[in-house]
Protein backbone atom coordinates (compact mmCIF):
# COMPACT_ATOMS: atom_id res chain seq x y z
CA UNK A 1 0.00 0.00 0.00
CA UNK A 2 1.43 3.36 -0.97
CA UNK A 3 1.48 6.52 1.09
CA UNK A 4 -1.18 7.98 -1.26
CA UNK A 5 -3.46 4.94 -0.73
CA UNK A 6 -3.13 5.29 3.04
CA UNK A 7 -3.88 9.01 2.87
CA UNK A 8 -6.96 8.43 0.69
CA UNK A 9 -8.20 5.75 3.08
CA UNK A 10 -7.88 8.17 5.99
CA UNK A 11 -9.76 10.85 4.05
CA UNK A 12 -12.57 8.43 3.16
CA UNK A 13 -12.63 7.14 6.73
CA UNK A 14 -12.93 10.68 8.08
CA UNK A 15 -15.68 11.52 5.58
CA UNK A 16 -17.58 8.34 6.49
CA UNK A 17 -17.24 9.13 10.20
CA UNK A 18 -18.52 12.67 9.64
CA UNK A 19 -21.46 11.29 7.65
CA UNK A 20 -22.20 8.77 10.41
CA UNK A 21 -22.16 11.53 13.05
CA UNK A 22 -24.57 13.59 10.95
CA UNK A 23 -26.97 10.67 10.65
CA UNK A 24 -26.83 9.97 14.39
CA UNK A 25 -27.45 13.65 15.15
CA UNK A 26 -30.47 13.71 12.85
CA UNK A 27 -31.85 10.50 14.32
CA UNK A 28 -31.38 11.85 17.85
CA UNK A 29 -33.16 15.07 16.88
CA UNK A 30 -30.19 17.40 17.31
CA UNK A 31 -30.91 20.42 15.15
CA UNK A 32 -28.55 22.94 16.77
CA UNK A 33 -31.52 25.13 17.65
CA UNK A 34 -32.60 25.50 14.00
CA UNK A 35 -36.29 25.49 13.21
CA UNK A 36 -35.96 24.39 9.58
CA UNK A 37 -34.55 21.04 8.63
CA UNK A 38 -31.56 20.85 6.31
CA UNK A 39 -31.97 19.14 2.94
CA UNK A 40 -29.91 16.26 4.34
CA UNK A 41 -32.35 15.85 7.22
CA UNK A 42 -35.33 15.96 4.86
CA UNK A 43 -33.75 13.35 2.55
CA UNK A 44 -32.74 11.08 5.41
CA UNK A 45 -36.26 11.24 6.82
CA UNK A 46 -37.72 10.33 3.42
CA UNK A 47 -35.36 7.37 3.16
CA UNK A 48 -36.13 6.13 6.66
CA UNK A 49 -39.89 6.42 6.12
CA UNK A 50 -39.67 4.89 2.62
CA UNK A 51 -41.20 8.08 1.22
CA UNK A 52 -38.24 8.70 -1.10
CA UNK A 53 -38.58 7.83 -4.77
CA UNK A 54 -35.71 5.97 -6.40
CA UNK A 55 -34.87 6.39 -10.09
CA UNK A 56 -32.43 4.14 -11.92
CA UNK A 57 -31.06 4.92 -15.35
CA UNK A 58 -30.42 1.76 -17.34
CA UNK A 59 -32.24 -1.49 -16.61
CA UNK A 60 -29.53 -3.97 -17.44
CA UNK A 61 -27.74 -6.45 -15.18
CA UNK A 62 -27.16 -3.79 -12.52
CA UNK A 63 -30.18 -1.50 -12.85
CA UNK A 64 -32.97 -4.08 -12.91
CA UNK A 65 -31.86 -5.97 -9.77
CA UNK A 66 -31.33 -2.59 -8.09
CA UNK A 67 -34.88 -1.36 -8.68
CA UNK A 68 -36.17 -4.81 -7.73
CA UNK A 69 -34.35 -4.53 -4.40
CA UNK A 70 -35.59 -0.99 -3.69
CA UNK A 71 -39.17 -1.96 -4.60
CA UNK A 72 -38.97 -5.00 -2.29
CA UNK A 73 -37.88 -2.65 0.52
CA UNK A 74 -40.99 -0.52 0.02
CA UNK A 75 -39.69 2.35 -2.09
CA UNK A 76 -41.47 3.72 -5.14
CA UNK A 77 -39.15 3.13 -8.08
CA UNK A 78 -38.77 4.54 -11.56
CA UNK A 79 -36.69 2.68 -14.11
CA UNK A 80 -35.50 4.29 -17.33
CA UNK A 81 -33.96 2.59 -20.34
CA UNK A 82 -33.53 3.45 -24.02
CA UNK A 83 -34.51 -0.10 -25.05
CA UNK A 84 -38.29 -0.04 -25.47
CA UNK A 85 -38.47 -3.85 -25.54
CA UNK A 86 -37.15 -3.98 -21.96
CA UNK A 87 -39.79 -1.49 -20.86
CA UNK A 88 -42.53 -3.45 -22.65
CA UNK A 89 -41.46 -6.73 -21.02
CA UNK A 90 -41.38 -5.15 -17.57
CA UNK A 91 -44.81 -3.61 -18.10
CA UNK A 92 -46.09 -7.12 -18.88
CA UNK A 93 -44.52 -8.40 -15.64
CA UNK A 94 -41.76 -10.30 -17.41
CA UNK A 95 -38.08 -10.22 -16.52
CA UNK A 96 -35.45 -10.53 -19.23
CA UNK A 97 -32.73 -11.26 -16.67
CA UNK A 98 -32.64 -14.76 -15.15
CA UNK A 99 -31.53 -13.61 -11.70
CA UNK A 100 -34.58 -11.31 -11.37
CA UNK A 101 -37.86 -13.17 -11.08
CA UNK A 102 -40.89 -12.19 -13.15
CA UNK A 103 -43.99 -10.77 -11.45
CA UNK A 104 -46.69 -13.28 -10.58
Amino acid sequence: MTRKDTSERREWGAAAEGFRREIVAVLEGASDGRKEKTSFEVLLNKILTRDARVAVMGLGYVGLPLIHLFAAKGFRVIGCDVDQSKIDQLNRGRSYIKSVSSAA
